[in-house]
């Protein structure tokens, strides 16, 4: 039977007699649950069809602030360095102060760097090595990045929580700038070509 007509009434009259009476609601349900879902399909796939595009473009904006934070966190360390309340000279090259050197010892960080010595080296080489200056803010991000291994990264936040003032960022910082001068022996730098900075691109 073909339906016809534009009356509401007559519409249900031959949809009930298409579908039977007793079936009559079950059957409309159905085909409104069949067109609703395909509408769900079709706006799924028009709402994440760009997922992948989308999710490249936040992590270039989660590396961009990255990078912004790690430049606000050297200014702090060096306004700390000037008031004598940091690990690190507010000076250039960057040295460990007495606190520092406290870090360094007390907190384990500097065993555990000697004992990846040479798994270190390997890292920080995957970076840029080409000047003193590289190979320092090489080594700082390879301490950063490094799996030192689960019992040795809980031991340097047993010391972080004790103290109560340096996170497990400012301790593997620490290590890093202990380990600077290894890395430039490595790598063929001198201590004293550390101020001398690679030059901005033009």
């Amino acid at each position: 039977m073909i339906i016809t007509g534009l009356d509401s009434n007559s519409v249900l009259m031959q949809t009930k007699q298409l579908f039977g009476s007793g079936g009559c609601s079950s059957a409309i349900v159905a085909i409104l649950v069949a067109v609703a879902g395909g509408l769900i399909i079709f706006f799924v796939k028009r709402c994440f069809g760009h997922l992948d595009e989308n999710d490249k473009r936040i992590e270039g904006s989660v590396k961009k602030l990255n990078s912004w934070a790690f430049g606000i966190d050297r200014r702090v360390s060096r306004i700390e360095g000037h008031l004598k309340i940091s690990p690190f000279s507010s000076a250039s090259p960057i040295e460990l102060t007495d606190i520092g050197k406290e870090i360094l010892n007390k907190s384990g960080i500097k065993e555990i760097a000697d004992q990846f010595k040479l798994q270190l080296i390997e890292a920080i080489r995957k970076y840029n090595t080409s000047t003193a200056y590289d190979t320092q803010e090489s080594t700082r991000r390879a301490f950063q990045e490094f799996n030192f291994g689960e019992e040795n990264l809980k031991k340097l936040k047993e010391y972080s929580f004790t103290s109560g003032q340096w996170g497990l960022s400012d301790i593997l910082d620490v290590g890093a700038i202990y380990f600077r001068d290894v890395a430039l022996e490595k790598f063929g730098h001198k201590h004293a070509d550390l101020d001398k900075k690679p030059k901005e691109p033009a």
